[in-house]
């Protein structure tokens, strides 16, 4: 039962404690200059820190921070354009605005670097496009994890994260999450007017919903492996989003999927077979009436392998005379059905 996640996640965690512990206090590159106090950048230029600093500010083009596993206090603030940052610790959250070309690598944003700290978002990302984050741990558990707003075209990637709503998109398009550890007790990954973003190979621990998605489409939610309450996806007037090829876990009652007045959305080959329900016969995927034209085909469980998404032809000796084609219906398993609003 989800027996992968335990691999990945040991992984994940390992690499959360290397960059908490670890500095990177290699060979610093010729011309580097130091930044110290409360820093603010300006010049383009490769920067280093040599111990803690109070701030950072960076506000410049083709910026190059190494951190070297030493912490900023206060709060980060970016903005500008071709900017990477390194090996750093940050104590009171991050700020991106307006910016191009961010990356955020190797590092650590945690309020526990910051006990003071009353920041309400670790990272914001808004009115910004094409930022990296990778192989970096966010962990408050409190607050939101990752805001992006008006943000575009991001992508997340190896990176754990620990917070009350670890991922709160608004107005957030295109962007992408893979291989992440994603862990909450409250809202995991909500989406609010968020279109053609993709979740894939994530991790979910959550005691609530694992993804909520509300008047968003075209999202692609991909190979996921959920340990939830509730449900592990959650539509509301929502459309054409692709649910695929997830596994879903859950405590006693939970759903693998709820659509309420969602339309035309494909869950296709998820395992929902690890949930436990009250009743043999209560459905997996809850559907709302007023819900239409969605295709429901997950895996039929007791079964071997999951079902194929044509019927094969029958077998005959020889070809039988052309018939005319029977228009399709949406393909629905055996654990589909229709509930009332109430």
């Amino acid at each position: 039962m989800m027996t992968r996640r335990v691999t990945r996640r040991e992984v994940l965690k390992g690499v959360g404690v290397a960059t908490l512990l670890g500095g990177t206090t290699g060979m610093l590159t010729v011309g580097s200059r130091l930044v110290s106090g409360d820093a603010t950048i300006t010049d383009p230029g490769r920067y280093h820190l040599d111990g803690d600093i109070d701030s950072l500010e960076i506000a410049a083009e083709r910026v190059r921070v190494d951190g070297r596993g030493y912490t900023v206090r206060g709060v980060t603030k970016i903005s500008g354009r071709n900017l990477s940052i390194s090996a750093l610790v940050m104590g009171d959250g991050v700020r991106i605005f307006d910016a191009r070309q961010v990356s955020l690598d190797d590092s650590r944003i945690d309020v526990r670097a910051n006990p003071q700290s009353d920041v309400d978002t670790l990272l914001s990302i808004e009115d910004s496009e094409h930022c990296f984050v990778t192989d970096t741990v966010l962990y408050a558990t409190d607050r939101t994890g990752v805001q992006l707003t008006n943000a575009h075209d991001n992508r997340f990637r190896s990176c754990t994260m620990t917070s009350a709503i670890v991922v709160s998109l608004t107005n957030a398009d295109r962007n992408r999450f893979s291989d992440c550890e994603l862990l909450s007790e409250e809202s995991v990954v909500v989406l609010h007017e968020s279109d053609r973003n993709v979740f894939k190979s994530n991790v979910i621990d959550s005691e609530s919903p694992g993804f909520t998605l509300v008047n968003s489409e075209q999202n692609r939610l991909i190979k996921n492996e959920l340990d939830i309450l509730v449900a592990g996806f959650v539509l509301r007037e929502s459309d054409r989003n692709l649910v695929l090829k997830n596994t879903v876990d859950g405590d006693l009652g939970a759903r693998g999927a709820i659509l309420a007045d969602a339309d035309d959305n494909r869950l296709v080959h998820n395992d929902f077979c690890d949930l436990v329900l009250p009743h043999a016969d209560d459905p997996l995927v809850v559907v709302s009436p007023d819900s239409t034209g969605n295709t429901i085909r997950n895996v039929e469980c007791g079964a071997d392998s999951e079902p194929s998404s044509e019927t094969p032809p029958p077998m005959t000796p020889k070809p039988a005379e052309p018939t005319p084609e029977t228009p399709k219906q949406p393909k629905h398993d055996e654990l589909y059905c229709t509930v009332s609003d109430e």
